[in-house]
């Protein structure tokens, strides 16, 4: 097995502990990956407010520029953007759990065979998984309720709206188990 030492830390290493050069084919570099880490976070401690002013100067000089990048993701990434706006609204009402992901809302979604959870079993737009659906809280968040899966169930926007925060007018089975791992709770400094 081919080792090389290392040009920094001075130990040696097998061969695939080093990266390889991106423009010279085969070589690999004097530093090993945990020094090339090591350097690269350096030098991002160092220069990130540089590059934050950097961002800051490009977006204020360029604000139709960034608002059509904006507008481009948010676009193609529609189900992340729904599941932020809703742990915002979330975070707004001060909600004890708050860990639905845009994974786990797609798993709900599937498990209801992308039905309204609420509508009759003769509804057209659900026969035709045509609803446009949308999170519904069994318990409204007004109410007490959680933003997890445990509490989520779909729902098209007519349903929603009308249930408003009151009691499901069907009995629904919330979906307890999914595979998508849940959004990892923060713990917010407190101001002061």
């Amino acid at each position: 097995m081919d080792t090389r030492v290392c040009r920094v830390c001075h130990i040696e290493k097998p061969i695939t502990e080093f990266y390889l050069h991106r423009k010279e084919n085969g070589t690999r570099a004097y530093k090993c990956k945990v020094c090339s880490l090591a350097d690269a976070s350096a030098w991002h401690q160092k220069n990130i407010d540089k590059a934050r002013a950097a961002c800051t100067k490009w977006r204020k000089n360029n604000p139709k520029a960034h608002y059509a990048a904006k507008r481009a993701w948010e676009k193609s990434h529609s189900a992340e953007v729904s599941a932020m706006d809703a742990r915002k609204r979330a975070r707004r009402r001060n909600v004890t759990i708050n860990d639905l992901t845009a994974e786990q809302f797609a798993e709900i979604c599937q498990a209801f065979d992308f039905r309204c959870a609420y509508c009759p079993p003769t509804c057209q737009l659900c026969r035709n998984k045509t609803h446009k659906l949308t999170q519904d809280h069994v318990t409204a968040t007004s109410k007490g309720g959680n933003h997890t899966l445990h509490n989520v169930v779909p729902a098209c926007a007519k349903c929603n709206a009308g249930k408003k925060d009151r009691m499901a007018p069907v009995p629904v089975q919330p979906l307890l188990l999914t595979l998508a791992s849940a959004k990892p709770l923060k713990r917010r400094k407190k101001r002061s």
